[in-house]
């Protein structure tokens, strides 16, 4: 699946966000209207709980000196987008791009012309906001997927590489190029990308989870069972590294010990 909805700003920032939060925000807003954090704050989980018309008029609320805030519009751009208001989202862009072109802006409306097919224009805004910010990974996953869009995967691959070859000492940009590569059918380059974010990143389990994923597919159930055991000796809580040791179990009939 090469679709990629990632034009919510920060939507993995708000996993786990609860009921009781939201109503922590709303008070805070009730005390201290002018509180734009808590603002932006409350309408970023609402939006990423579906919620995008309540998170809307939580913007909207905002004291009149803030609503220029390029912060407040992104957030609201978001909001668009999850309602499916693209012409909306359009029109907040272009005025608040003849503003700024902040990069966050340019990040939007790249994604947004790649949900609507523009390509060409897609890249331009793609290519524009990584001169200033060379190291965003949302922002290189969707120029390479304009190429994938195009059946040109090729290309999307070398841009991928291109990017993440720039920023040789970080575990997230090796991650990004290691699942890229095991999408796009090569284990092996997958395999050297998520060994140098484990050496970059050593307390992370995240690169040891990729690896028995590749191992798992692999048919290496005795290498990827042992790399879970390692990870849940460190982490025993760790729910993503029990489900994984469920899967491998489950398949191969052995048992923790």
């Amino acid at each position: 699946d090469w679709s990629s909805d990632v034009c919510s700003s920060d939507r993995h920032q708000v996993r786990g966000q609860t009921e009781q939060q939201i109503q922590e925000l709303t008070e805070a807003l009730r005390l201290s209207p002018g509180m734009l954090s808590a603002r932006l704050e409350l309408a970023r989980v609402l939006t990423f709980k579906h919620s995008p018309n309540v998170a809307l008029q939580v913007l909207s609320q905002a004291p009149e000196k803030d609503k220029r805030n390029l912060r407040l519009i992104a957030e609201r751009n978001s909001a668009l987008y999850s309602l499916g208001d693209y012409a909306g989202m359009r029109q907040s862009i272009d005025e608040a791009l003849a503003i700024s072109r902040d990069p966050s802006l340019l990040l939007q409306d790249g994604l947004l012309r790649l949900k609507l097919k523009d390509y060409a224009g897609s890249r331009a805004s793609l290519e524009e906001m990584l001169k200033q910010q060379p190291r965003e990974w949302k922002a290189v996953e969707a120029l390479a997927l304009s190429y994938v869009a195009e059946k040109k995967i090729a290309e999307a691959t070398r841009i991928v590489k291109e990017y993440t070859s720039r920023a040789p000492d970080s575990a997230i940009g090796q991650e990004f190029l290691g699942l890229w590569l095991a999408r796009t059918g090569d284990p092996k380059g997958a395999r050297a990308a998520f060994q140098v974010e484990k050496a970059l990143s050593p307390g992370n389990s995240v690169a040891d989870l990729h690896l028995a994923t590749l191992d798992y597919g692999e048919g290496k159930f005795a290498s990827a069972r042992k790399t879970m055991a390692e990870v849940l000796k460190r982490e025993p809580h760790n729910i993503p590294a029990l489900l994984q040791m469920a899967q491998i179990e489950d398949r191969t009939g052995q048992q923790m010990e």
